[in-house]
């Protein structure tokens, strides 16, 4: 059970920091409150602050009492390419989940296909 517990809470951190990435926040900037992030991700605020004391831990945000949680550093810019462009790809750790994620994405849509992974 814990497995399971610690892996929806990384997809919930890649999650939150992409979209924190996507909007552009930038270090020094207050990110939306628990309850509110909670609402949007469909999961308790209990959850929610388990998540943000993890991102704390590892030093993505800092906490201030009564002020909330603050992002601890900008995202590297990169250049946008394309219709979509490309995201500015979070820090550390979060790197490490999003490029998981991807590559978890990435077999799963080319076992639907039935293609050669080679």
């Amino acid at each position: 059970m814990d497995d399971y517990r610690h892996y929806k809470r990384k997809e919930l951190a890649v999650k939150l920091m992409t979209d924190l990435a996507a909007k552009n926040f930038r270090g020094n900037n207050r990110i939306p409150a628990v309850r509110k992030l909670a609402s949007r991700y469909g999961v308790s605020p209990l959850t929610i602050s388990r998540l943000l004391n993890d991102l704390t831990a590892a030093g993505k945000l800092y906490h201030e009492p009564k002020k909330g949680y603050f992002l601890a550093e900008d995202f590297p810019e990169t250049p946008r390419i394309g219709l979509l462009g490309a995201l500015p790809q979070p820090p550390g750790m979060i790197y490490e989940i999003l490029h998981d994620e991807a590559v978890r994405t990435l077999k799963a849509e080319i076992a639907s296909r039935h293609l050669d992974p080679e």
